[in-house]
């Protein structure tokens, strides 16, 4: 609406000067008719009939000049202003010919040259926009519109965009105005929502059906043999943990899409760490996992402790559950200095195939079932580690090999706070 309101002030402005330059180029050519006529030369002095004439011409001069530079400072300001938008903004004519573009218009389309005067079908080639403009000069009215098309700004992938056009009639020659709104994010976003929504239905529905088939079949009398009883009693609480895991993910992923403000401070890495081995002290009996911290106990690092904690709980659960029997791991510090700090988290488990490394930072991407069936897992351990180190402004780096094990390299910035408490961030 904005862009409208901007759009229609200045054509009308415009519009406005050339009325008034059309008035004056008339009396211009009046006086010079006179002139002609009556031999009229020299200065003009009291009593000749024609001085108030030419007073009045030269108040109107001054006052077109007056309009003329309030139109051209009001010009330079609306278009400088639609120069920083986003939006794809033209003025075309009813034969087609571009009057005016933003950068913006430009760059959607791929154009490296001026499109002032040329025809919109040299560069607009998707058929649907172009539908919509011959639409809006035909019926002389405004058209909205959802497109999907290939956009140089995406590399030749698909776009999404609101399409809205403006019919503006003019005495001379009509034009009309096209808003091209990149909606594409907007929809990744609502895809990727919709994606969650189906998977978490899915996913919570497994759990479920067991411990509902488990505990009906307790009730209907099994309940009374001691060894089916421990066994299935076993399943239900195995279920019921993973739905447990799965709920506390989804809340975090929920806090992640609506991110509150970064709370920084000072926090001991070492003790940070071996709290969380403390917490998973059952699982690492289970299946006899040894490990070890290599940095100083006195490690101290400038962040956000909710996050951090999401970060590392996270990547040393999946390398307690992707170990093998006997197995180990190792988390150490790389490199620490005043911009940045890295940590590994290294285990000696299953690994993961080359193909498969990208996608494990994908929500419920689980690695390959002939590797992985044995094991419990929402799949959404990965998608929360990377989530929380964008927010961080980190960067996360994966390497692993086939029965050999894995490295997941983290980098976050070093967080520091200036004299005045506020958070600045080195990178």
């Amino acid at each position: 609406m904005v862009i409208l309101l901007l759009m229609m002030k200045l054509f009308f402005d415009y519009r406005r000067y050339l009325l008034e330059q059309k008035q004056i180029e008339l009396i211009n050519s009046e006086i010079k008719r006179i002139e002609k006529n009556h031999e009229l030369k020299g200065s003009l002095h009291e009593g000749n009939p024609y001085l108030k004439l030419f007073q009045s011409l030269e108040m109107i001069k001054q006052k077109q000049d007056r309009l003329l530079r309030k139109y051209s400072m009001q010009r330079r300001g609306y278009l400088s202003l639609l120069e920083y938008l986003e939006d794809g903004i033209a003025l075309i004519d009813v034969k087609g010919k571009v009057k005016y573009y933003n950068s913006s218009m430009r760059d959607l389309f791929g154009v490296s040259t001026s499109l002032k005067n040329t025809d919109y079908r040299d560069w607009i080639y998707d058929i649907g926009i172009q539908k919509i403009i011959k639409k809006t000069i035909e019926m002389r009215s405004d058209q909205r519109e959802l497109a999907e098309f290939r956009s140089f700004k995406y590399k030749n992938k698909n776009m999404f965009a609101n399409i809205h056009t403006i019919f503006i009639p003019d005495e001379k020659r009509d034009v009309m105005m096209i808003i091209i709104k990149d909606i594409t994010m907007l929809k990744e976003k609502e895809k990727r929502q919709s994606e969650l929504i189906s998977n978490v239905s899915h996913e919570i529905r497994t759990p479920i059906t067991s411990i509902m088939g488990f505990s009906e079949t307790l009730l209907e009398g099994a309940k009374d043999e001691p060894e089916i009883l421990e066994e299935f009693l076993g399943i239900i609480y195995k279920e019921s943990k993973k739905l447990n895991e799965m709920v506390e993910d989804m809340l975090v992923l929920a806090k992640e899409g609506n991110q509150r403000e970064l709370v920084i401070e000072k926090i001991n890495l070492y003790q940070m760490i071996v709290e969380i081995f403390k917490l998973r002290k059952k699982e690492l009996l289970q299946k006899d996992i040894s490990y070890s911290i290599n940095m100083p106990e006195d490690t101290l690092v400038h962040c956000d402790r909710i996050k951090l904690k999401h970060i590392i709980e996270n990547l040393i659960q999946n390398a307690i559950r992707y170990n093998c029997q006997g197995g180990k791991i190792i988390i150490k510090l790389n490199d620490f200095n005043q911009d940045s700090w890295s940590l590994s988290v290294v285990d000696t488990g299953i690994g993961i195939s080359i193909e498969e490394q990208e996608k494990v930072f994908e929500r419920f991407y689980r690695v390959d079932k002939s590797h992985s069936k044995k094991i419990n897992g929402t799949g959404l351990g990965l998608a929360i580690v990377k989530d929380s180190i964008e927010i961080l402004s980190g960067r996360i780096n994966l390497k692993s090999k086939l029965n050999e094990g894995t490295e997941v390299k983290i980098v976050i910035p070093n967080f520091i706070m200036n004299q005045r408490g506020e958070m600045n961030e080195n990178l």
